[in-house]
């Protein structure tokens, strides 16, 4: 509706919404954790899954996707602030095998529903920022997984890879890698005119690289039907009264409902003896 009315520029105003956040839930202490699923990289996969192809439409049988989901945040994202480092200059050292079973699996089930988007995160993995990672993006996400739509970066995390993780000398370098690693579109301002016209002058990039990340941006656009007339999408007589309406409001609740499990105590396992037991603690932070 906003975007009908040309109010374009505010929230609420685009085609496209930047969910789901799916990262693993590993630490309570995570400032977003209310905002994810779980600590299972198979659930927040499945709810990732069913959430793309809700908003995109994808059982509707129309072919102008209806909103374009933005699975996020890619990878290895779920500290905000602690023992001295921030998300924005956090460094996430993470085994092959963990990095398999653990970050990239929920993003695995996510592209098989074909969502439009993905977003980067602020956090560095393994020394390389996670908006400059040729290998993850144009290897992992469109190579091996077969992602065709857009990359877009959590806000200045482009920014954050020369001001924070020092990783790139300069803005117009931060700029000429994410584009090429594959990020097409940057949340903030790093991929300004004067970065990239910098960029092109140091030939560390090329207008042929520029021309491919708008191509990916134009395409979604396409795909929402932004240039389509109105009566010809189907989704455009969605009218404001379906927010926040009745059968909503129901459904969220039999998912809440759903959602609940209660644990039996049959045994009389809790509450623990205070005398005389040893418990193990185990898992990725039982040192933390």
């Amino acid at each position: 509706n906003n975007y009908l009315k040309g109010n374009t520029l505010g929230k609420g105003g685009g085609l496209d919404y930047w969910g789901p956040t799916m990262n693993v839930c590993r630490d309570p202490r995570w400032g977003r954790f209310q905002e994810s699923v779980s600590e299972d990289p198979f659930l927040n996969g499945a709810y990732a899954y069913r959430f793309v192809q809700g908003f995109q439409g994808a059982e509707d049988g129309v072919n102008t996707v209806k909103i374009a989901a933005t699975c996020k945040h890619f990878y290895g994202y779920s500290l905000e602030n602690s023992d001295g480092f921030s998300r924005h200059n956090f460094n996430a050292v993470i085994n092959p095998r963990d990095l398999t079973e653990t970050y990239m699996l929920p993003f695995a089930m996510c592209i098989a529903a074909k969502p439009e988007e993905i977003m980067c995160s602020y956090n560095a993995v393994n020394g390389v920022p996670t908006c400059l990672d040729e290998k993850a993006q144009n290897g992992y996400l469109r190579e091996t997984l077969g992602f065709d739509g857009l990359i877009v970066s959590d806000c200045d995390a482009i920014g954050d890879a020369y001001t924070s993780h020092k990783y790139s000398a300069t803005a117009a370098d931060a700029a000429a890698s994410g584009i090429k690693a594959g990020c097409d579109q940057d949340c903030g301002s790093t991929y300004k005119s004067e970065n990239l016209q910098a960029a092109l002058a140091s030939g560390k990039l090329l207008e042929s690289n520029i021309d491919v990340a708008l191509g990916r941006a134009m395409r979604m656009r396409m795909r929402v039907g932004m240039f389509d007339p109105p009566e010809s999408v189907p989704y455009t007589s969605i009218g404001i009264h379906v927010m926040n309406s009745a059968e909503g409001q129901a459904l969220a609740l039999s998912a809440a409902e759903q959602a609940v499990v209660l644990l039996a105590n049959n045994a009389g396992v809790l509450p623990f003896k205070r005398t005389g037991l040893h418990i193990a603690v185990v898992g990725p932070v039982a040192m933390s």
